[in-house]
This record gives C-alpha cells, sequence and structure tokens, in this order.
C-alpha cells in the first residue's frame, strides 16, 4: 500500500474528524488527513486533488453524503469514497454502494474504518496498475503497427532507390565531362546514403539484424557519427575520440548501431537549445568492477563505448526508472519509453553491462561496456587499468 495515504475527509464535526484521524494512526496507517467541513472547501479540493482516498459523512449541515459522492465520481472517478457516519441505515448504505461508494462504516463501529481503508487504497493501486498495463499494451501494439508501416514504406522506397543507382552506373560510361561525373557521383552516393538508411530500417521493423559476427567497433562508430553529423542540428557541437588501435568484439552489427543511435538520439533530445555530444571509445581492464546496474562485479578486458551530452542531466529519484519498458520523461507523443530499455536488452544480450552517470543541469553520460574478442585479434590492443596501459592477456 502506499505511504503515506493521503485522504480527504469531509465532516462537520471536528470531534468526529479527530476520533477518523487517531483511529487510523493507532493502527499504525501512514496517512495525511486533509478534513474539509463546508461544500465549498469540498469541492475546491476536488478540484485542487492530491489525495488517494475520500471519507465522508452521509449526513451534513446544508449538504448531504450523496451529492458529495455523485460531485466526486463526476470530478475524481479514479478515487474511492467511504462513507463513515453515524446516522446511515441499511437502505441509505446499499444506496450509496450503488452509486460508487466502495464501502461505508458507522461511527459506533469505527475499528472497522483501517481495514476498509486498507482495502479502498489496495483497489486504487489495482485498478492504477491495470490501467499502466493497458496503456503499455495498447502502445506496444500501436509500435508495432508502426513498424509494419515503416517497413512497407521502407520497400517501397528501396524499389524507387534501385533503379537510381543502377541508372548512375550506366551512365557514368556515358559521360565525358569531369564536371557531369562529379554530379553523377554526388547523387549516386547520397542514393547509396539513403538506400543503407532503408536497409537499416528493414531491418528494424524485421526485429532481425544477422548473426554475431567479429566487429570493429570504431567502423560502426564512424558511421554513427556520420549520421550524427548530416542529421543533428549544427547548433551540437560533435566531438569523438577513439583510442587506437581499438579492440573487437563479437555481436551483431544492426543492434550495436541500434544502441549507439538510441543513445545518440537521447543526447540530443536533451540539449534542445545546442549543447555539445561527446562518443568516445577505449579499451578498459576491469578488475571486479560494478555499476548500478551490474551489482555483481566483473573482470576482464573490456571495449568501453560512452555517449555524453551537455543537456538538462537527469534527477536522482529518476535514475532508477529510466530504463524501464514505457518510462519517459519526455512530452506526450514525443517519446514511447522503449529507446532506452531495448538499449539494455541488446547490452545485456552481448554480455555487456551499462553505467550511468548525470548531474541535473550539467549533462548525461551512458557507458557501455563489452567484452573484448581478444582471441580474435593478432596483435593485442593495449587495456587500460585504472587509467594505466597494460597489455591485455589473452586466454
Amino acid at each position: 500500500m502506499k505511504a503515506p495515504l493521503n485522504i480527504l475527509h469531509l465532516e462537520d464535526d471536528p470531534a468526529d474528524a479527530e476520533l477518523v484521524r487517531s483511529m487510523l494512526e493507532e493502527e499504525g496507517l501512514a496517512c495525511s488527513v486533509r478534513c474539509v467541513r463546508t461544500r465549498a472547501d469540498y469541492e475546491a479540493a476536488l478540484d485542487e486533488g492530491g489525495f488517494d482516498l475520500i471519507l465522508t459523512d452521509f449526513s451534513l449541515p446544508r449538504y448531504d453524503g450523496l451529492s458529495a459522492l455523485s460531485l466526486a465520481r463526476q470530478k475524481r472517478p479514479d478515487k474511492p469514497t467511504i462513507f463513515v457516519s453515524g446516522t446511515m441505515g441499511e437502505e441509505a448504505a446499499i444506496k450509496c454502494l450503488k452509486q460508487g461508494a466502495i464501502d461505508y462504516v458507522l461511527k459506533d463501529r469505527l475499528f472497522r474504518l483501517p481495514s476498509a481503508v486498507r482495502r479502498a487504497a489496495e483497489a486504487v493501486e489495482e485498478l492504477a496498475l491495470r490501467r499502466k498495463l493497458e496503456a503499455q499494451l495498447l502502445r506496444a501494439q500501436r509500435l508495432e503497427t508502426i513498424g509494419a508501416l515503416a517497413g512497407g514504406i521502407a520497400h517501397d522506397l528501396n524499389n524507387v532507390l534501385s533503379p537510381i543507382l543502377i541508372g548512375t552506373q550506366i551512365l557514368a560510361k556515358e559521360l565525358t565531362s569531369e564536371t557531369g561525373r562529379k554530379v553523377l557521383e554526388t547523387m549516386r552516393a547520397r542514393a547509396l546514403r539513403g538506400s543503407e538508411m532503408v536497409q537499416q530500417i528493414l531491418a528494424f521493423a524485421r526485429g532481425v539484424g544477422g548473426e554475431p559476427v567479429l566487429l570493429q567497433l570504431g567502423r560502426l562508430l564512424a558511421e554513427i557519427e556520420k549520421l550524427v553529423r548530416e542529421t543533428f542540428l549544427r547548433s551540437i557541437t560533435i566531438q569523438v575520440k577513439v583510442a587506437q588501435p581499438l579492440g573487437s568484439v563479437v555481436g551483431n552489427a544492426t543492434q550495436l548501431h541500434q544502441v549507439l543511435l538510441n543513445l545518440c538520439v537521447n543526447a540530443r533530445d536533451a540539449m534542445p537549445q545546442g549543447g555539445t555530444l561527446r562518443l568516445a571509445a577505449q579499451n578498459v581492464l576491469l578488475e571486479k568492477h560494478s555499476t548500478r546496474w551490474q551489482p555483481e562485479p566483473v573482470s576482464g578486458s573490456y571495449v568501453m563505448l560512452s555517449v555524453s551530452d551537455s543537456g538538462h542531466g537527469i534527477a536522482a529519484e529518476l535514475l532508477d526508472q529510466i530504463f524501464e519498458p514505457f518510462f519517459t520523461t519526455k512530452e506526450l507523443g514525443k517519446g514511447t519509453g522503449l529507446g532506452l530499455s531495448t538499449v539494455l536488452g541488446i547490452v545485456k544480450s552481448h554480455s555487456g553491462f551499462l553505467d550511468v552517470s548525470s548531474k541535473v543541469g550539467a549533462g548525461t553520460t551512458f557507458t557501455v561496456y563489452l567484452p573484448a574478442a581478444l582471441e580474435a585479434v593478432g596483435t593485442t590492443p593495449p587495456f587500460i587499468k585504472h587509467g594505466v596501459a597494460v597489455a591485455a592477456s589473452v586466454s
């Protein structure tokens, strides 16, 4: 049950209101009770919100409990109402329950109130969870539809681009002027880039990207750098620092491309007025290293990728939620809440792990650790241990 529980109590008798508050506290219920005595105060409290549960008397001067219940059902239909009354007959109680009250407690049996409040709070939590799951399902179905649509559009675009690419190859043999050849080569390069992007969209829409292979992450970073330089706002400065030589990893190129792209897009969105995006990669030798998202210490040779921004940062209380599916701090319609959960899933599937450091107003750094494929490298690159270059052993 949520703690503390915020309760709105409509009661004209201060002594009865204090008795209710004391009863709940004595039973160990962590709650904050806001008592209102008049219809005007009650209506203002409903408009203001900030409560989880409503307690109301049945008989009130110049007002009545049924009217209070009806108004609550109109303005706050997700908040349960419990009647606490000393003048409530069986017929009136049944009428209240039929109109939407969740329970009723007579004042001469006030010992029943704590258990009624607990049941109401649990019902609220169950309803909220069910609505959250329903919303997630609807969003997932919508994303699935968008993926299918994107795949269809990408397929059609591929059919459009293919004859253009073929045509540029044929025309290259016919043109003799240097200027014409340069224009044609520019057209061919742009069409080829469009074709590559179409293939990426198709791969993402299908959810496939080929079998794991030995990858040179430096090349992958170069592709990402080219993409973000071409597509991000000019107000964002892009800095890239890659250790040479950089270790290789065994992985799925399409999925790792998606990891870096998702992190870069998040960084861009964190800097709507511009800023600095930094991409970095280096070889590291870890000894019993752990992070917030990798509590079990790990050791060995890893390739470390980092994506940093100078944006608004992430509040400390939100860090534990950022990798949850459908969690997003972006405005409605501007984020699916799947980007970081996808990143985490892909990194884990590559036997890697993540770390995040952030400061509100100063920016965020996402760091990805992927196991280095040392045995497949002819010459072992240097790996860094606590800022000191050491030779990594090959097992």
